[in-house]
């Protein structure tokens, strides 16, 4: 019982971007957040299905691809749902005895998601221009596209770290 609170507790964490410790107050509300999200995504499923199948037999497959877009909206905007009820509800703050520590700690991670970020864009576009523009893999050592992946990187990790630095409550 104890291994699986700990890994409800790491996913919560996780899921929801929490880095510090998740109480019973933040606990219970993430639960009542996550239970009325369920439910009404589980509507939209049943819904969306049955919709989407009486579309499919008069129009045929282009009822599918606008099914696809369709679940790709909803879940963007239930993401930023979700970030926003963080947020309002203050569920992400860390509370510090010494701020400058965390600060440091959100510097490192920010580096670690800006270098992951602009490695994975780099190889990304790479071999999506191979694929798709049948272009050589030398591409990939150009100093356009690794300067194009090193400003993603910056860029993004400079986001992130202003996004980390705000959780820390002074």
């Amino acid at each position: 019982m104890k291994l699986y609170n700990r890994l409800y507790i790491g996913l919560l964490r996780w899921f929801y971007g929490i880095d510090g410790v998740i109480d019973e107050y933040k606990e219970q509300k993430l639960n009542k957040f996550g239970n009325i999200a369920f439910i009404l995504l589980m509507i939209y499923l049943i819904l969306s299905t049955f919709v989407t199948l009486l579309f499919w037999a008069k129009y045929g497959d282009g009822v599918l691809i606008n099914l696809v877009l369709l679940n790709m909206a909803v879940f963007f905007v239930s993401a930023l749902i979700e970030g926003f009820y963080v947020f309002k509800n203050k569920l992400d703050k860390t509370y510090s005895k010494s701020p400058d520590n965390q600060k440091k700690k959100y510097q490192r991670k920010a580096i670690r998601v800006g270098v992951f970020f602009g490695f994975w864009m780099y190889l990304s576009t790479g071999i999506l221009d191979y694929i798709i523009d049948k272009t050589s893999l030398v591409n990939l050592l150009s100093i356009q596209s690794i300067g194009r992946g090193i400003i993603q990187g910056v860029f993004f990790g400079a986001f992130m770290y202003l996004m980390f630095k705000h959780r820390i409550d002074k």
